[in-house]
């Protein structure tokens, strides 16, 4: 094991009554209790830098308030969080309970009413994302050399939420757009629109520029 989540996610000495009583097992059934209260399907979508916080707070204190302040811990807090909740949304699938929508941008509970009976066997169905989170060998075996090698790629949404939310906004893009193709037209309009050559301003156009650069560059 490279690294133990106890240098960045709260470790206490509680145990249970049953089963495994260490701390991180007392953790991943901590953090199943609260995510079971904070995503109900009447609660708006919720984004994973929002819900950090809110674990890190009163009355949770899962994780530490610098949790995401280095490459490694920022990585093991993440990963903790989607492990559980690809947990949750598993079993919530399973139960017919509701699908869960696991996005860094929205996570969000969605009635399994609302699924359309023909996706509601596809969505149970195996994802090799999920199967990622689900090994937890994955937190334990991921050194910080790893982590600073997709840090530039995977969580640097993570890091500054705001600044996608941003760019976007320069595009004349809805905070949730996911779509690369889209937003790649809505630069081209616009560069064309306000290229110094045809009269545009200059630092209206080098903004437009960074934007796309910068959502271009995210997974």
């Amino acid at each position: 094991m490279s690294s133990s989540p106890g240098s960045s996610i709260h470790s206490p000495h509680q145990t249970t009554d049953s089963g495994d009583g260490s701390p991180f097992a007392w953790l991943c059934r901590s953090l199943r209790q609260a995510l079971t209260e904070l995503i109900r399907a009447d609660a708006p979508p919720v984004r994973e830098y929002d819900l950090i916080r809110t674990l890190s707070d009163e009355p949770w204190h899962l994780f530490r308030k610098n949790a995401l302040g280095e490459p490694l811990s920022l990585f093991q807090t993440h990963f903790l969080l989607f492990h559980v909740l690809h947990q949750l949304r598993q079993e919530w699938a399973t139960a017919r309970k509701g699908w869960l929508i696991i996005d860094p941008l929205g996570i969000r509970l969605l009635p399994w009413s609302n699924v359309p009976p023909p996706e509601q066997t596809q969505v149970v169905a195996r994802d090799p994302l999920a199967d990622y989170y689900l090994n937890i060998e994955h937190l334990f075996n991921t050194s910080e050399a790893d982590v600073k090698a997709m840090l530039d790629h995977f969580f640097r949404r993570l890091l500054h939420p705001e600044q996608r939310e941003q760019a976007l906004a320069t595009l004349g893009l809805p905070p949730d757009c996911r779509d690369k193709a889209l937003m790649q037209k809505r630069y081209r309009s616009l560069a064309m629109k306000h290229h110094p050559d045809r009269g545009g301003d200059a630092s209206t156009f080098q903004a437009i520029q960074s934007a796309w650069t910068y959502l271009r560059s995210l997974p």
